[in-house]
């Protein structure tokens, strides 16, 4: 029979349950105090990422090998389940393997490629003992995808991104650096140039359905500047493009602050634009060799052809929506193949000049616009337009979301005879009291659809001398188009 050894000393206690909880509790409040002081804006900018990265469509990728990953998979999870898209990823797949099930997206060069579209990264990083000393070789490799470049680390944290290749969807390949904010609340900084970029993402009309209230806050994210050389950047579809395009852009997260923004449109007709800081606002000035492609690359008027743009204006700052005010003036420009523009001739009966707006297009000579433009509405406050053959006044609102008109005002035919009256000294006001108008002129209204709307015109105004037309107006009779 084997002896039973005997019983070696008993461990020493274990800490009991209160102790643990009070460990605990200490180690929470010391994390609470720093929440208070040092992590207390770091912390803030990542809830303001994983946030603002939800409201983007994109998602928050989440990492972590052995009991992390675990963690990290319940991380993704949670997140997932209280609004915020998230997805789990193994760091060997992050490193080098697929990348199929992630979905990549950079909003602002208007890219996204969704889960299930194959992808694969091959990720070579560099170690000093457990930092990262820096990424030397960083490839994304996919459909509409092709990404090469490498990352600088100082300090443990990444500094700075060089892209040999930035290639995402059909409509931006391009190479640059950006530079990462080396403190809390300093700028991301780019350096780009190359064939092409996708901007139609900061061009693009909102939804009506997805517009914000007019008192509703801004939408704030990290403060950036970027330079810029392009021989050719995309505002939207149908040919909106703009060509050697060079340009310094610096923006607060809220507002592009400052910046200057120059090159072509056509065949080499130059535009030019500049928005520059003021006490409560900023200003905002441009001329166009062509503002008919200028109008039309920023998705505003795709009818014109030709003129000569002078803008000024000034965003006020202080209002919600940030209001641009100020004033357009084009020079010899014409109109072509414009509905409601063809729809007003036709109930004036100026069969004549709706086959030349069908045609060659209807001459104007000049255009004066006092506007304002917040978010997409854009108002017209007495604007006036000539040629020797026909003058208009308008005023009233045009949704560019909803791609909608109300507007009215005066319709002049034979514009350089029938204002000849209304210069006469003395007399003349009482041809033609309205700046723009003339001795014979119908007074109009626009509403409904862009592409289609409803004419109204008063024919009584169209046969009355000016000084008349208000007591007429209390007989008029509507003929609707």
């Amino acid at each position: 029979m084997k002896d039973i050894p005997e019983a070696g000393p008993l461990p020493p206690a274990a800490p009991n349950a209160a102790d643990l909880v009070r460990t605990e509790a200490a180690a929470l409040l010391a994390l609470a105090a720093r929440l208070d002081g040092p992590m207390a804006e770091p912390f803030a900018q990542a809830v303001e990422l994983i946030l603002h990265c939800g409201q983007e469509n994109g998602r928050v990728v989440v990492t972590g090998m052995g009991k992390s990953g675990i963690i990290a998979q319940k991380i993704a999870a949670t997140l997932s389940s209280t609004g915020s898209p998230a997805l789990f990823l193994h760091p060997a797949e992050a490193v080098h393997g697929d990348l199929g099930r992630a979905v990549l997206a950079v909003p602002r060069l208007n890219f996204r490629k969704p889960a299930g579209r194959p992808a694969c990264a091959d990720i070579h990083v560099a170690l000093d003992r457990d930092r990262i000393a820096g990424i030397d070789r960083l490839r994304l490799d996919g459909e509409g995808l092709a990404v090469a470049g490498r990352v600088a680390y100082a300090g443990g944290s990444a500094r700075a991104v060089h892209f040999d290749r930035l290639h995402l969807g059909e409509a931006t390949d391009a190479s640059g650096d950006v530079q990462l904010p080396a403190q809390p609340g300093a700028p991301w900084v780019a350096t780009l140039a190359g064939r092409t970029i996708d901007a139609s993402a900061e061009f693009r009309h909102g939804d009506a359905k997805d517009r914000r209230a007019a008192d509703e806050p801004d939408r704030t994210g990290p403060p950036w500047r970027v330079n810029v050389h392009f021989d050719r950047v995309v505002l939207g579809e149908a040919e909106r493009v703009l060509n050697g395009v060079a340009g310094n852009i610096e923006s607060d997260g809220v507002v592009i602050r400052r910046g200057k923004l120059s090159g072509a449109t056509g065949a080499g007709a130059a535009f030019q634009l500049e928005i520059a800081p003021a006490a409560g606002g900023r200003t905002l000035s441009g001329s166009a060799a062509d503002a008919g492609r200028l109008l039309h690359a920023f998705g505003l008027v795709d009818n014109m052809n030709g003129g000569r743009l002078t803008l000024q204006g000034r965003y006020d700052d202080r209002a919600p929506g940030h209001p641009l005010q100020g004033s357009a003036e084009i020079a010899d420009f014409r109109m072509r193949n414009a509905p409601a523009l063809a729809k007003l001739l036709q109930a004036m009966t100026l069969y004549g000049l709706v086959e030349v707006l069908q045609g060659s297009g209807l001459g104007f000579n000049r255009l004066i616009a006092p506007f304002r433009l917040s978010r997409d509405v854009l108002e017209l406050a007495d604007a006036r337009a000539f040629s020797a053959s026909l003058g208009m006044t308008a005023k009233g609102r045009i949704d560019l979301a909803r791609n909608s008109i109300a507007v009215e005002g005066t319709i002049v035919p034979a514009y350089f005879f029938n204002t000849l009256l209304g210069e006469i000294p003395l007399v003349g006001r009482l041809f033609s009291p309205e700046r723009g108008g003339g001795v014979f002129a119908a007074t109009y209204s626009l509403r409904g659809s862009l592409d289609d709307p409803t004419v109204v015109v008063n024919p009584l105004a169209a046969l009355t001398p000016g000084f008349l037309r208000g007591l007429f107006g209390i007989f008029d009779n509507p003929s609707h188009v």
